[in-house]
């Protein structure tokens, strides 16, 4: 959504890296898309923009997007992020010290200056995403907030 509300007050379609790291299609260690998964899935690398960072300008207000919402023309347009990244930073966490986010999910996660990508991880749930600082990752696991406290009635609750 950030980027489709980036585009239709700049008419640049730009992606920033923690939603971009949300999509599970990107290089880890590059901090950008994945040329390989992309070619997995036979989905052209050179259609797809390389992210950039949060507080990035990627443009600024064009006329038609100040028609329409009184925004004066050239104001910029600046890239956000995720909110469960920025959740996670606002936390105050620091280095591996996890944090339960609820809202629409419930996710548990920590952050961290390494990660691993390997099957056991696949298996278990456990993603990986970019941390909205460079150098860290996002690692945990989520959940539906409604199945969360489905289980903990089922579980806890006396009927």
């Amino acid at each position: 959504m950030p980027s489709i509300f980036s585009f239709l007050l700049s008419g640049e379609m730009v992606n920033d890296s923690t939603m971009a790291g949300t999509s599970m299609l990107t290089n880890l260690r590059t901090r950008s898309f994945s040329e390989n998964i992309l070619s997995r899935i036979k989905y052209p690398f050179g259609k797809i923009l390389l992210p950039v960072e949060p507080g990035t300008i990627t443009g600024k207000i064009i006329p038609i997007a100040s028609e329409e919402t009184g925004l004066p023309v050239g104001i910029p347009v600046v890239a956000t992020g995720h909110d469960t990244q920025f959740a996670i930073f606002g936390s105050g966490a620091g280095i591996n010290q996890p944090v339960l986010s609820s809202g629409t999910w419930e996710v548990l996660m920590v952050r961290s200056e390494t990660f691993t990508s390997d099957k056991e991880q696949f298996d278990l749930g456990i993603t990986t995403e970019f941390d909205c600082r460079p150098g860290l990752y996002n690692i945990g696991n989520q959940w539906i907030a409604s199945g969360i406290l489905e289980w903990v009635r089922s579980n806890f609750m006396v009927r």
